[in-house]
């Protein structure tokens, strides 16, 4: 399921990307992006799971080295059908 993401939600890539500032026991400034979408997952073994997304993480997620665009909604579809997908 795809929705916007809710204020207050940062972005799961940023936070991995420039992490968490253990002098300041808090999350890097620049981990601190607000989300713009928010997914969960519903598969069975994965039930529940959030990765929220800033819109520059969300972009560089969806297209593709070649500059081709596999949507968010296109990947929850590949996903549910048990597409796999070779790169």
């Amino acid at each position: 399921m795809i929705r916007e993401a809710a204020k207050g939600v940062w972005c799961d890539y940023c936070k991995d990307k420039y992490g968490w500032n253990t002098q300041l026991r808090d999350w890097n400034l620049k981990a601190k992006k607000q989300a713009w979408v928010t997914i969960v997952s519903e598969s069975q073994r994965a039930n529940g799971i959030r990765r929220s997304y800033c819109l520059e993480c969300a972009n560089d997620l969806t297209t593709w080295h070649d500059g081709s665009i596999f949507s968010f909604n296109q990947q929850c579809e590949a996903a549910k059908a048990g597409e796999v997908l070779h790169v």
